[in-house]
């Protein structure tokens, strides 16, 4: 069986089978060698989306800027419930704009479907419309990634939409499968990307033999090679940085705190 660190050759080993990136193509690359040891069927990819493949367009949202100005960011969240925060995080997301991260990101994910690899976007976003004029957080989500280009729904072309009604509610919703997209509802509920992809792979009947995934945050993907430890189910995980690194321009301390008071107005 081929090393996993020759084929992740930026990639930086942090846990077993879990690799830390600062390049996309490691993910990429991974995916396309082990299909000289896979069948394509039997590979499934599961990609993050926020700070993974888009994040909003303004700098205040951005992770260095965010960084710089955390005592800033602290003071405006301080008296927050956790399901207030959750909705605060969530609502930056509908009001800007998304950008990619990686220029490359669609050339890349259309290189997989190309290479008959079934891939779905994984996202702890929440489920429930964020605004009036809003069908669902899913729906924006698919909608906003078409608009960019990137667009998963050709994995599972027979399953469109459904909701995983035996995973308790979290603010009003329960996690969802929405055209190629699973939604784990939140970062702060109770279950996680681990417990909604075993519901998924269960609902669907798919069991592939090898899975790999990429997420901007370390324990997403424990999680995930948690629920599949007495699987068979073989997990490759990255830890990518990239995001955490993307920022267009500084901000000053006076536009980080306007932006973010405004975002808290529409809670």
């Amino acid at each position: 069986m081929q090393s996993i660190l020759s084929v992740a050759h930026a990639a930086t080993a942090i846990e077993h089978d879990i690799f830390r990136s600062h390049d996309f193509s490691d993910f990429i690359t991974t995916l396309t060698n082990l299909t000289t040891e896979y069948a394509p069927q039997d590979i499934y990819a599961l990609v993050d989306v926020d700070y993974t493949i888009t994040v909003p367009a303004h700098p205040a949202t951005h992770a260095p800027n965010v960084k710089e100005h955390y005592t800033q960011f602290i003071k405006l969240t301080k008296d927050f419930s956790s399901d207030e925060l959750e909705r605060f995080e969530n609502i930056v997301l509908v009001q800007q704009p998304q950008q990619v991260i990686d220029p490359k990101v669609q050339s890349y994910l259309a290189q997989l479907k190309k290479s008959q690899i079934k891939t779905t976007a994984i996202t702890a976003m929440l489920c429930a419309p964020l605004a009036p004029d809003m069908h669902s957080m899913t729906q924006w989500r698919y909608e906003s990634l078409k608009s960019l280009n990137i667009d998963f729904s050709d994995s599972f072309p027979q399953v469109e939409i459904f909701d995983f009604t035996e995973i308790p509610a979290y603010l009003t919703a329960h996690p969802q499968y929405y055209k190629g997209i699973l939604c784990t509802n939140g970062e702060l509920g109770q279950h996680h990307k681990g417990t909604v992809l075993d519901s998924f792979l269960k609902q669907t009947g798919y069991r592939p033999k090898v899975i790999v995934m990429i997420d901007d945050k370390l324990k997403n993907l424990v999680d995930v090679q948690a629920t599949l430890q007495n699987t068979g189910i073989r997990f490759i995980g990255f830890d990518y940085q990239a995001g955490l690194q993307f920022a267009q321009q500084p901000v000053d301390q006076l536009a980080f705190t306007q932006f973010w008071n405004d975002v808290k107005k529409a809670l």
